[in-house]
C-alpha cells in the first residue's frame, strides 16, 4: 500500500473515532508507525496517534 493510501485509511479511522464509532485501534497505531519513517515532518502528530491508540 502506498503512503497516500495509508494516510487516507488513517484519516477514515480517525474520522470514525471522532463520530463515536468503534475503531480498530491496533490498525490505526500500526498505520501511524508505518507512516512515521516516511514523514518525519509529521512526527508529533503520528506519535500522538500511536500513544493514544496504545492507551485504550
Amino acid at each position: 500500500m502506498d503512503s497516500r493510501q495509508q494516510w487516507i485509511e488513517l484519516a477514515h479511522i480517525l474520522e470514525a473515532e471522532w463520530r463515536g464509532e468503534r475503531i480498530n485501534r491496533s490498525q490505526a497505531r500500526d498505520l501511524a508507525m508505518t507512516l512515521l519513517p516516511k514523514h518525519p515532518e509529521m512526527r508529533m502528530t503520528l506519535s500522538s496517534i500511536q500513544t493514544r491508540m496504545a492507551r485504550a
